[in-house]
């Protein structure tokens, strides 16, 4: 088992290049192995393009096509076996008279799991199932969200003192140093949107893009009930696109999008949903600490990420308290950063 897990580990290496380029699909890495060689290896790189499977076997050299019917495929999720934007992995798989898959874990969609491996089953493939499966499963914790709950991929973010605080309020603080302010922009590179509340909006009039680190900028989402974020705050100014949800105005302005939406009527939940359907799929959470306390009190977040710092500050602004699961710990010069799942899976 340790040669497939070495192989494994690359597909996995492989399938996270994908991002959120993938939007609501998978991310899912493949490699072809000959004599303990690689030959072929790809990953689904863009959505609506081809799958990992279909992208490692075209990749696979002229000269070692004729390897195929003597390779092993390893796959980061089960082949699909269904005709979507693309044709079904585990018939290509078939075609190519590969004889041996091994898999990470099988596909959580309920309309399709099994499916492929039944297919290859049939058609005479052995097939090995379980090979770093709990890694396998992290790259599509945001698909399994995405699939069973219809809403983004929700990421708690926040920055705290040494004694517990955010900051002070009505007062703008910064705890974090700059390298984690650096890490911060490049987390806004990976996902879709960035969610704050009106308080934050007004105080710290952020501008919420990823200036600090080369990438797109996520689409800012706003809660500004009575449109009292000033019209020359940074995130209505400003050429970068911002999403206002407000009790009084729906429509464009350049940039920016007001959407009206009734508070009282609908939830927390809802609004995810409807960020969903704005092909928003992966989303950070910025603050405050209201805005973060609603998600965790909804249990509408998968992951946090905390920024711990040496600083001070006697009294303020308490900060959230997260239960979950420590995945990941970085320590850049006085900080330290602390990755936490809401369950017990390592997520990506």
């Amino acid at each position: 088992m340790s040669i497939h897990r070495k192989w494994m580990a690359r597909a996995i290496e492989l399938a996270r290049l994908g991002g959120r380029n993938t939007k609501s699909n998978p991310n899912v890495g493949s490699v072809i192995v000959f004599e303990n060689k690689i030959i072929g290896e790809g990953y689904h790189e863009q959505y609506g393009q081809n799958h990992a499977e279909r992208n490692a076997i075209l990749n696979v050299s002229e000269e070692n096509i004729k390897h195929l019917p003597f390779s092993t495929i390893y796959v980061t999720l089960e082949p699909c076996n269904h005709t979507g934007k693309t044709g079904p992995c585990a018939h290509f798989i078939v075609k190519n008279k590969i004889p041996n898959v091994v898999i990470a874990c099988v596909d959580p969609n309920n309309d399709v799991t099994g499916g492929g491996l039944a297919y290859l089953k049939k058609n005479g493939v052995n097939v090995i199932l379980g090979v770093l499966q709990e890694e396998g499963l992290s790259l599509i914790a945001p698909f399994m969200i995405h699939q069973k709950e219809k809403r983004p991929y929700v990421i708690l973010k926040f920055a705290k003192s040494a004694d517990h605080f955010l900051g002070k309020e009505n007062k703008q603080i910064w705890l974090s140093n700059q390298l984690s302010k650096t890490i911060v922009h490049k987390w806004r590179t990976e996902v879709d949107g960035i969610f704050i509340g009106t308080n934050t909006s007004i105080i710290d009039n952020p501008k919420l893009t990823s200036r600090l680190f080369e990438g797109s900028h996520p689409i800012r989402i706003i809660i500004d009930k009575n449109l009292t974020v000033p019209s020359t705050n940074h995130l209505l100014s400003d050429a970068h696109k911002t999403i206002i949800f407000n009790h009084k105005k729906e429509g464009h302005n350049l940039n920016k999008t007001y959407i009206k939406w009734d508070f009282n009527q609908k939830s927390l939940k809802d609004l995810l949903a409807h960020l969903f359907t704005l092909e928003i799929y992966y989303l950070i959470v910025e603050g405050g600490a209201n805005t973060i306390q609603r998600f965790i009190d909804a249990d509408l977040w998968d992951e946090a990420r905390i920024i711990n710092t040496p600083k001070i500050l006697e009294n303020g602004i308490k900060a959230p308290n997260i239960h979950g699961v420590l995945r990941k710990k970085v320590v850049l010069n006085e900080d330290t950063i602390v990755w936490i799942n809401k369950s017990n899976v390592k997520l990506r």
